[in-house]
């Protein structure tokens, strides 16, 4: 290769880290959607069911503020909670796999 493509070309690989953190927000979402299918009695949107009431509102996020809590602490030598919040925004976004 020339020197231009050594010092720019690449192909991206995951660290180990980076594929933990990725797999931490995808349980995130996953059991997140997951509690709120068993809580939720509205519409089913873009997002996934949507709460109907301002009880079920407050059950979905008291879940899924334990739940960020508890996966975050399970990882903290890894990646921060801040990390974590911006992974499963990503992963939010593109579609956690099923």
């Amino acid at each position: 290769m020339s020197g231009f493509a050594n010092q720019y070309l690449c192909t991206f690989r995951q660290t180990p880290a980076e594929a933990e953190l990725r797999q931490a927000a995808e349980r995130y979402v996953r059991e997140a959607e997951t509690y709120d299918r068993t809580v939720c009695t509205g519409p089913i949107g873009k997002d996934g069911i949507l709460p109907a009431t301002l009880r079920e509102l407050a059950l979905v996020n008291r879940n899924a503020h334990s739940l960020l809590t508890r996966i975050a602490g399970e990882h903290a030598h890894l990646f921060s909670r801040s990390e974590l919040l911006r992974e499963i925004g990503r992963v939010d976004r593109l579609g956690a796999p099923a």
